[in-house]
């Protein structure tokens, strides 16, 4: 079901695309035919199922795209293109946060802060950190303003 649209995302705060990536890939991981896989953006290998990560999450669930679409050019070009919120997500998703502008120490402190409690979480096998980690993190970004 679309709830909102690319640009609806590019507006939000990156707190608020981490904490949307985390509800939308908990909501995919429990419908029929999608795997969540944090090795793929949003694709079919040919198995009849569509295997998203968490920016391929957003892509289902927020912005209602269908699981038959996903691998279609479309899809990556939303990935591509500069500023992309699926960028963002994926790259948060490691503890990478090149996209927030800031000198503020505040804000330099809370991002390695973040990047340590990220690195400290991550599960190689998953591919991410566990939910609530990536929660605490949106919390920690939103208390700086981002």
């Amino acid at each position: 079901m679309k709830t909102m649209s690319v640009e609806d995302l590019r507006t939000k705060k990156h707190s608020d695309l981490l904490e949307l990536a985390v509800r939308d890939a908990r909501a995919v991981a429990k419908r029929q035919g999608v795997v969540l896989s944090m090795n793929a953006l949003a694709n079919d290998i040919g198995d009849g199922k569509c295997y998203v990560c968490m920016a391929g999450a957003v892509m289902l669930q927020s912005l209602g795209m269908s699981p038959d679409t996903t691998e279609t050019n479309a899809c990556l070009e939303l990935y591509d293109k500069e500023g992309s919120p699926f960028a963002v997500i994926n790259n948060m998703r490691f503890g990478l946060f090149d996209s927030v502008r800031s000198n503020d120490t505040a804000v330099l402190d809370v991002l390695e802060d973040a990047r340590a409690l990220i690195k400290q979480n991550y599960d190689r096998k998953k591919g991410r950190a566990s939910w609530e980690t990536y929660l605490r993190v949106a919390k920690m970004l939103r208390s700086v303003g981002q």
